[in-house]
């Protein structure tokens, strides 16, 4: 299982031979290799191979395993490209692709659309905040929101802020020490 994108500035190469359509490893031009990633188990990067003759023809490809300049293995045709042969001096480079960028954002996506988990207590129940690191959230149950009367709080997420240099439990609305 694939877990992790790796990523180098400015990792570009040549082929040091010629790499046929099926090919799974390849040879980069000497002392290059130490450029690129080095993954291991469940790691990857974005190789993109471009003939250096027709710049317009490229194959996007995963590389998996790298042993000093050689590609020990690689995952063929990606991003909706096809596996095409290449001749020795094509190039290699590591590059940011839309398929890599599709994946983080689509990552992204699926954190922000869950929600954290946050501990509730009642006022009275609200552990020392002295505990807590500054921006610890939790929720109030009975805290009291901008306009409510005290004793009458329907509840409201509140924070450790440090007030002077204590560390007290405050109200995300009004930024202020929560009360019930």
């Amino acid at each position: 299982m694939i877990d992790e994108f790796l990523f180098a500035n400015n990792a570009s190469s040549a082929l040091a031979a010629p790499l046929s359509a099926t090919a799974t490893t390849a040879t980069l031009a000497p002392g290059t290799g130490i450029l690129f990633p080095q993954p291991t188990g469940g790691q990857l990067f974005t190789l993109t191979l471009t003939s250096a003759l027709t710049p317009a023809l490229t194959e996007i490809v995963y590389v998996t395993e790298m042993a000093g300049d050689t590609i020990v293995s690689m995952l063929r045709a990606q991003e909706g490209t096809a596996a095409l042969a290449w001749n020795m001096g094509d190039l290699a480079q590591a590059m940011l692709t839309a398929g890599v960028l599709n994946d983080l954002f689509s990552a992204v996506e699926d954190l922000t659309a869950l929600p954290l988990p946050v501990a509730s207590y009642a006022y009275s129940a609200l552990p020392a905040a002295t505990g807590f690191a500054p921006g610890t959230q939790a929720f109030c149950s009975n805290g009291l929101n901008p306009g409510e009367a005290a004793g009458h709080g329907t509840g409201c997420p509140v924070f450790v802020k440090l007030v002077g240099a204590v560390p007290t439990w405050c109200s995300i609305w009004a930024g202020i020490s929560v009360a019930d």
